[in-house]
């Protein structure tokens, strides 16, 4: 049986990161931490737990303003005491607007982690 892990079944490397943002989940919002980054989606480790296909808002600072990005989940698993849990999500943008945010977030993720002095 040939057996393929996650990392080698992406498209897009990941970026590790620590960065703070806030998950919007209806009515509810968290902070999270963020873990990586990819041309796709994040990973971040939050208090909540979530289910696959749930649809959230991660919630991110740029240098103008924070920017919501829609996202749904892939994944969740919680750590070995349930306090935290790994969600990995996809971006799911709705319209060029969207499209362009996520866009500008990748950017600055790139800009931040290997243009920066």
């Amino acid at each position: 049986m040939n057996r393929t892990t996650a990392a080698e079944r992406r498209l897009a490397p990941r970026i590790d990161v620590l960065e703070y943002v806030v998950v919007r989940a209806g009515d509810h919002e968290e902070t999270a931490v963020l873990q990586n980054v990819g041309l796709g989606g994040i990973l971040f480790q939050s208090r909540l737990g979530f289910e696959v296909d749930d649809h959230l808002e991660i919630v991110v600072g740029t240098e103008d303003s924070p920017v919501a990005l829609a996202c749904e989940v892939r994944h969740c698993r919680a750590n070995y005491d349930g306090t935290m849990h790994a969600t990995g999500v996809r971006f799911t943008p709705r319209n060029p607007d969207e499209r362009r945010a996520v866009a500008e977030f990748l950017h600055g993720v790139v800009a931040r982690n290997y243009l920066d002095g």
